[in-house]
């Protein structure tokens, strides 16, 4: 962060630096904390530009994070795109000089992120603007603001069961410890009553987004057990899972990596496999052991490969 002073008026850039570094990669518990960065604001009511303040909040590439303001005064905080659009406004406007128990305030649930496959962002949809101003306060003396970006921090590792209760007001990122490569079936399951909206993103150990996607296990072929992740690993180290959701209910999320069995596929054969297991039976062990059939196959340049399953 680097402030610039200028004609009294205080500019303060904001770089929000959200990805934690984790070298650690032999990591059994899980370990949470909630991260934070901060930007201080100073404003005063004698500057003869007026009690305003300006920011530019910058992510790093492939992080997300929901937007906080501190402070005791009244002010009016405003978010807006390089074009001057309004994306994000709070005016706090309670009566009396210390109103430090109305804060901080969470800009309507206002969230800055990042994602990108080449590990850059997009200066024109991705940096926001910020103007933070205080013509309402009623302290002659303002106390500073401060700004910040908030997400849960955790860290699970490749054989460790994760469950901790979701705060829908700013993401959770998880740091899933992969211990070797190939393919990988994390479990994604929501711990409450009714359903929860998410979305996610995957980031590899180099920085890169991860293709993968998501698939139901069954009860029955109907009702769904839960979610689980498909993706295969590259590289060995912290797979970085960004995770926002939102739900009328308290909810938990449940992350556990579930066994992948690896065959071999070679060509000009016919290989069955599947045991029914995605879809659970009334036998409650059978629920408990879902397990994915994963195949291997080489081949030359020009070879044509041409899976198909069968349903019974």
């Amino acid at each position: 962060m680097r402030s610039i002073i200028y004609k009294k008026k205080t500019f303060v850039i904001l770089a929000i630096s959200l990805f934690l570094l984790f070298n650690v990669i032999a990591i059994s518990n899980v370990y949470g904390a909630t991260k934070q960065k901060d930007a201080v604001f100073n404003l005063d009511k004698d500057d003869p530009l007026g009690p305003e303040g300006y920011g530019a909040i910058i992510p790093s590439p492939n992080t997300a994070g929901a937007l906080y303001v501190d402070g005791t005064n009244q002010g009016k905080f405003t978010v807006t795109n390089w074009l001057g659009g309004t994306l994000a406004e709070e005016v706090v406007n309670y009566p009396g000089e210390d109103i430090s128990l109305y804060y901080p305030t969470d800009l309507f649930g206002y969230g800055v992120s990042s994602f990108s496959l080449t590990d850059d962002i997009d200066p024109w949809n991705e940096v926001r603007w910020l103007n933070i101003s205080a013509y309402n306060a009623e302290a002659e003396t303002l106390s500073p603001f401060t700004v910040s970006t908030v997400f849960d921090y955790y860290a699970m590792g490749e054989g460790g069961v994760f469950t901790q209760p979701f705060n829908y007001k700013h993401p959770m990122q998880i740091d899933l410890i992969v211990k070797s490569t190939g393919p990988k079936v994390l479990k994604f399951d929501w711990l409450t009553i009714g359903t929860v909206g998410y979305g996610y993103a995957l980031i590899a150990p180099s920085g890169k987004l991860v293709d993968s996607y998501v698939d139901e296990a069954v009860f029955m072929g109907t009702d769904t057990l839960y979610d689980y992740l498909l993706f295969s690993a590259s590289e060995v180290g912290a797979y970085r899972l960004i995770v926002g959701a939102s739900s009328l209910n308290p909810a938990s999320l449940n992350l556990e990596f579930l066994d992948t069995d690896i065959s071999s596929l070679s060509l000009n054969t016919v290989k069955f496999a599947a045991n029914f297991d995605d879809f659970a039976t009334l036998d409650v062990s059978k629920i408990a052991n879902w397990q994915s059939n994963w195949f291997k196959f080489t081949g030359k340049k020009g070879e044509v490969f041409r899976p198909f399953k069968i349903l019974l």
